[in-house]
């Protein structure tokens, strides 16, 4: 009886809730995958390099074990990104190769195109020959046509780096953080780009469209980079100062040696040339506290 009594029980246990509606059949693995790419995501915003690199890691074994191969693709492409802004160019370029690989061999042309943009500008940061598109046919995501255009601007081509910049620009979701700090990057490479031509006046308009974007979204590194721009395009000495002495406390806060040597060194002279002596010896003195460049910070 006590037999009967027990198997009732797990009758009873299996069929309880029988009219609910089951919940569909998910993939374990690749919900972690998801969620330990999000995870590193937020990482490399934060700069957060060796934490990154290990989520992704962890995020490409799980891709690997969801035998899903479109994530294992993104997970070694994201490898990759980490890596690269470690200064590791051998694994990095290992990693966005892998990303290729096997992104081709599935039809994932995205992901491939993101690896090529990111192995191209590896090599070419390293002065070997690399891939040199001219500007991109069909419409591809806001982040690809911003490689692009990075890539053209480091290389030189400043036709088709406008181009895709511009393009970046007008496919960025503007309802999402991830679209609206891709278009700030986006004005901010078109303010360089107008600055080097002498163009000033567009470079001010793009600059002061990347600054009111990082302050909704939040890009403090980025917001300081374009503050350090604009105070080189401002011709009033108070207004330069005031730029050149929010991007000194962004940088500090972020603990950016090098943003603050610039900074400094940048303020040094504004001093300089108003006359302001004992003003640009305290910079000075700050400036002499930071350690020697390549000894330390990021």
């Amino acid at each position: 009886m006590r037999y009967i009594t027990i198997i009732m029980l797990l009758l009873l246990s299996g069929c309880g809730g029988g009219n609910r509606q089951p919940e569909p059949v998910t993939n374990p693995y690749v919900d972690r995958v998801q969620t330990l790419h999000a995870s590193g995501v937020a990482m490399l915003q934060r700069e957060r390099w060796t934490a990154a690199e290990k989520t992704f890691g962890r995020a490409l074994v799980a891709a690997q074990l969801a035998d899903d191969s479109a994530l294992i693709a993104r997970s070694w492409y994201n490898l990759g990104v980490v890596r690269a802004a470690r200064g590791n160019r051998q694994k990095a370029e290992e990693a966005f190769m892998q990303a290729m690989a096997i992104a081709e061999r599935h039809g994932h042309k995205e992901t491939y195109m993101r690896a090529r943009f990111g192995l191209a500008m590896s090599r070419s940061r390293a002065g070997e020959e690399a891939w040199m598109p001219s500007a991109l046919e069909g419409k591809w995501p806001a982040d690809i046509h911003l490689a692009a255009a990075r890539l053209a601007q480091y290389q030189g081509r400043t036709g088709v780096a406008g181009e895709e910049y511009r393009r970046a620009a007008g496919r960025s979701d503007r309802k999402t953080r991830a679209g609206l700090t891709y278009r700030a990057q986006a004005h901010m490479g078109l303010a360089m780009l107008a600055h080097a031509a002498g163009n000033d006046g567009a470079a001010r308009k793009e600059t002061e469209q990347v600054l009111q974007l990082c302050r909704q979204v939040g890009a403090p590194r980025l917001a300081a980079h374009a503050l350090l721009l604009f105070a080189e395009l401002n011709g009033d000495i108070a207004a330069r100062r005031d730029s050149l002495e929010r991007a000194l406390s962004i940088y500090r806060a972020l603990q950016d040696e090098r943003g603050q040597r610039e900074s400094l060194q940048a303020l040094i002279a504004l001093a300089r040339d108003a006359g302001e002596d004992e003003q640009a010896a305290r910079w000075q003195q700050q400036l002499g506290k930071l350690p020697a460049p390549g000894t330390g910070g990021p």
